[in-house]
């Protein structure tokens, strides 16, 4: 795997903020980033994986049935490691 190939660390948290806030603005602010940093972080993320995992609109966003389960194995994973 290249270095282009893998997934930031970031994006991941980026991620898995935006699915417990269920907004990017909120997501941002528990961050400390701008809701465009947020933004690309998932375009990166969602690129990387070739899979959409989250549905948006100007009022809502929600998980895709791939981003509940990306969701679900990245926080089991960090509840091992915390």
């Amino acid at each position: 795997m290249s270095k282009s190939d893998r997934i930031d660390f970031a994006d991941l948290k980026s991620f898995l903020a935006i699915v417990r806030c269920r907004s990017f603005k909120l997501a941002a602010i528990e961050l400390g980033q701008t809701p465009s940093a947020v933004s690309h972080a998932m375009r990166r993320l969602e690129d990387r994986l070739g899979a959409k995992l989250l549905n948006r609109s100007s009022r809502s966003v929600s998980t895709t049935a791939a981003g509940r389960d990306l969701a679900a194995r990245l926080e089991e994973g960090f509840n091992q490691i915390g």
